[in-house]
């Protein structure tokens, strides 16, 4: 427990994005999984932002599969300034300046290969839009908001996975609708009766579940900043654009984007 607290804590001094920028025009094997990582988080957020701009739900998955395959081909990433601090942005300003051009790239080869998980979860994203009533928010708008619930869907996909036992998949699975917007959200006292406990044990597991997810996002934030001190901004911007784009909070607790 100590270990983990440590690295929790730790300054993050090589992020994910400072490893993009620092591999400059390398194709260094680690930088590009850096890069492949970072395009993992943020691939539903462009396709709602550009789902969210007019276009209809196959050139929105097209567009956004030759958004990504024009990055890999044409190396942007390596043309970007040392200063720039938020993957998030920069990324926003590349889609804006690519779909000025969607004519030229209308035509996305569909080809399959690494990206082929735009198509895989195609429906997520557009659950997505559907929370951020997407006809009523201006598109940068829903980009943040939802790179504030990938960030979140991440993080809960790690904390899953740290709960891989077959114990410890029923609790976390009793104990989710806690750390999510889910209605009606369980009594302690149903919940501990399922997981044969006590009340007092269920809130003390809840508790220290809530503290981990926070824990998650805030080292998953951390990996897209070329600066790792300004991950509180960053959490404070997303927990803010979460709100706006979502009008229903998060169950039994602050905004966990927040913290």
């Amino acid at each position: 427990m100590t270990r983990r607290t440590e690295t929790v804590a730790s300054p993050f001094p090589n992020t994910r994005w400072s490893l993009i920028l620092a591999a400059g025009n390398s194709c260094a094997p680690a930088a590009r999984q850096a890069l492949d990582a970072l395009c993992a988080l943020y691939w539903r957020p462009v396709y709602c932002y550009i789902r969210s701009r007019e276009a209809n739900r196959e050139d929105a998955r097209d567009l956004t599969q030759g958004f990504f395959e024009h990055l890999m081909e044409k190396h942007l990433f390596h043309q970007a300034q040392a200063n720039l601090g938020r993957f998030r942005s920069y990324l926003l300003g590349c889609v804006t300046n690519f779909l000025k051009n969607a004519r030229t790239h209308a035509r996305a080869q569909k080809r399959g290969g690494e990206w082929t998980r735009i198509n895989e979860s195609i429906e997520q994203a557009e659950s997505w839009l559907e929370l951020a009533a997407a006809e009523r928010q201006q598109p940068d708008r829903v980009y943040d908001w939802a790179c504030a619930i990938s960030v979140m869907d991440q993080a809960l996909e790690r904390l899953e996975g740290e709960h891989a036992t077959a114990q410890r998949q029923q609790v976390f699975a009793a104990l989710q609708p806690y750390l999510q917007c889910e209605d009606p959200v369980p009594d302690y006292a149903t919940t501990a009766a399922s997981l044969k406990t006590t009340e007092g044990t269920v809130k003390v597991l809840v508790h220290r579940l809530r503290r981990r997810y926070r824990s998650l996002m805030r080292s998953i934030v951390a990996e897209t900043l070329s600066d790792p001190l300004g991950v509180d901004d960053e959490l404070r911007y997303l927990g803010e654009a979460l709100e706006a784009g979502r009008p229903t909070p998060v169950a039994g607790a602050e905004n966990p984007v927040r913290r």
